[in-house]
C-alpha cells in the first residue's frame, strides 16, 4: 500500500501573546508579574535604605581648623569634632582626642585627621612626638618633675656650658625625663652625661 507522507511538525513553545489570550494562564501570568514587580520594589527600597544609612551623619571625626606643617603639636583650637557620613570617612580616622600629639605629616584646613598623620605605623607615640631632625635623651628630672611639653635648656653640670637649647620634654617616669633635642646637640649631651650629668632649666 502506498504510504502517505505526513508533514514533519516540530513542537514550539507558546508565545507570551498566546498565553495572555489563554484564559487558563491569565491568572498565572498576573501573579508572576506582580511577584516580579514586588521583588524589584523591595530591591530598590533596600538599596535606598543602604544609601541613606551610608550618608547619614552618624560619626564624629576630628578635623583640622587650619593648615599645619609636620612637627606641629596640636592645640585645642587646632581641631574640632564634626559629624560626617560614614561613606565619607577614611579607613583610619582618629577616634581619641589628638590634642597634644605632634603631626608626623602636614595637614590642610578641614582635613579629617588620620592615624598616619600623627605617627607612622612602626613608631610608638613617644617616638612620633620626637619628630624629624631631633633625638631623645633621658636625663634626671629636677624636683618638682617636669611635664610633657615643657621647654628646657640643658647645661653641663661640671662646666656650666649649655649643651642643648630649646629641648622638649616628651615624657616623664618618676625622676627620669625623656627630652627631645636637636640632632646637632645630641653628641654634646651624650658627652656631658658620660663625664658627669646635665641639669635642665625650664624656659619659655
Amino acid at each position: 500500500m502506498p504510504t502517505l507522507d505526513r508533514p514533519n511538525r516540530r513542537w514550539a513553545p507558546p508565545s507570551v501573546r498566546s498565553l495572555a489570550h489563554d484564559r487558563r494562564t491569565r491568572p498565572v501570568l498576573a501573579i508572576a508579574l506582580i511577584s516580579i514587580s514586588l521583588l524589584a520594589l523591595r530591591h530598590e527600597r533596600d538599596r535606598a535604605h543602604t544609601l541613606r544609612d551610608a550618608w547619614s551623619p552618624s560619626h564624629d571625626v576630628w578635623m583640622t581648623t587650619d593648615d599645619f606643617p609636620a612637627g606641629h603639636r596640636l592645640e585645642p583650637g587646632d581641631v574640632e569634632l564634626r559629624a560626617l557620613p560614614s561613606a565619607a570617612l577614611p579607613a583610619d580616622p582618629v577616634n581619641a582626642s589628638p590634642v597634644g600629639q605632634r603631626l608626623h605629616q602636614p595637614v590642610g584646613e578641614g582635613e579629617i585627621l588620620r592615624e598616619q598623620r600623627l605617627r607612622p605605623g612602626d613608631r610608638s607615640a613617644a617616638g612620633s612626638t620626637v619628630g624629624d631632625g631631633r633625638g631623645a635623651v633621658a636625663i634626671t628630672a629636677p624636683s618638682p618633675h617636669l611635664e610633657p611639653g615643657d621647654r628646657v635648656d640643658l647645661y653641663d653640670v661640671l662646666t656650666g656650658d649649655r649643651v642643648a637649647a630649646g629641648g622638649e620634654v616628651i615624657s616623664t617616669i618618676e625622676s627620669v625625663a625623656l627630652v627631645a633635642v636637636a640632632d646637632l646637640d645630641i653628641s654634646r649631651v651624650i658627652r656631658s652625661l658620660a663625664t658627669g650629668d646635665v641639669v635642665s632649666v625650664l624656659v619659655g
